[in-house]
């Protein structure tokens, strides 16, 4: 009985990824603020992406974290964002969480 169950699961996963139904996670931006952590939500990453500049300002911090999910994959993408030296927003390390 176990077996078939087992079966069946995967059977159900498959379907899921031929359909393409994959979590979306929300663009979101984590900024670290002294012991408290602030979070900025945004429809798209592209939104995000124009906003980066003006939260560095906004919070005076030195680098803002990004969580957001990618297109046709499963999971949990993340970016840290820090000011270059031509104080120019860059990802300095991503990577899936």
């Amino acid at each position: 009985m176990q077996h078939n169950v087992l079966n069946v699961r995967i059977i159900y996963c498959t379907i899921n990824l031929n359909n393409k139904i994959m979590s979306r996670i929300t663009p979101q931006a984590h900024i670290n603020i002294g012991y408290k952590t602030k979070y900025e939500f945004f429809k798209t990453y592209q939104e995000l992406k124009k906003q980066i500049p003006n939260l560095f300002v906004k919070y005076g911090v030195k680098s803002i974290l990004v969580l957001r999910s990618r297109r046709g994959e499963w999971g949990e993408w993340f970016e840290r964002w820090e000011m270059d030296y031509r104080a120019k927003p860059t990802i300095i390390k991503s990577g899936w969480s």
